[in-house]
C-alpha cells in the first residue's frame, strides 16, 4: 500500500488484511479510508474477527503479520524523530504490552525491542548531552534505574517528554 498515510501503526497494519483477503475491490477501499484517520482502538475493532474484513486468509496473515508489523513500526519511527528519541531513550530496557493478554503481549515488545536495535546503529552519533541537574541525585537514591539505561540516555528521555525543563 505504497503512498497511503494512516494516522496510526494499527490503522495501517489492520489494512494490510485487506490485501490478504477476498473482499471486493470497492469494499476494500472504503475500509482502507475508514481506517486512514481511525485511532488505533478504532482500527483494531474494524480488524477484528467477525469484524468486517471478510475472506481473510488467515493462515498467510498469521505467517506474515510480525514481519508486516515491523515494518510499519519501523517506518513509523523513521517517520516521527521524536518518538524515535523517545524509543531510543528506553536504552536496553526490557519492554512490555501487558494490556493484551494473546500473541501481541508478547510479539509487540519484541519488535519494538529490534526496531530499536536497528534503528539505534542507523543514528548518527548525536553530541553528548548535558545531564539534567539532578539525575545524579536520582540515580543515586534509586539503584533500580541503572537496570533501564545510564544518566544521559534517563535525561535524554526527559527531554522529550518535558523539553521546556531545566
Amino acid at each position: 500500500m505504497k503512498n497511503v498515510k494512516f494516522n496510526t501503526v494499527e490503522g495501517a497494519f489492520q489494512a494490510m488484511k485487506i490485501e490478504k483477503s477476498t473482499m471486493p475491490w470497492e469494499e476494500g477501499h472504503a475500509l482502507i479510508t475508514k481506517l486512514q484517520t481511525a485511532t488505533g482502538k478504532e482500527a483494531k475493532n474494524i480488524g477484528r474477527k467477525g469484524g468486517p474484513i471478510k475472506g481473510l486468509d488467515e493462515e498467510a496473515w498469521d505467517k506474515d503479520s510480525a514481519a508486516i508489523m515491523k515494518t510499519l513500526i519501523e517506518e513509523s519511527f523513521e517517520q516521527n524523530p521524536k518518538a524515535l528519541q523517545t524509543l531510543l531513550a528506553t536504552g536496553n530496557a526490557t519492554l512490555t504490552h501487558t494490556q493484551d493478554k494473546g500473541k501481541w503481549g508478547k510479539e509487540f515488545p519484541r519488535i519494538l525491542m529490534e526496531v530499536r536495535e536497528e534503528l539505534r546503529g542507523k543514528q548518527p552519533a548525536a553530541p553528548a548531552e548535558e545531564v539534567k541537574e539532578g539525575i545524579s541525585e536520582v540515580f543515586n537514591e534509586n539503584s533500580e534505574l541503572a537496570k533501564i539505561g545510564t544518566e544521559e540516555q534517563y535525561s535524554a528521555y526527559l527531554n522529550t517528554v518535558f523539553p521546556d525543563s531545566k
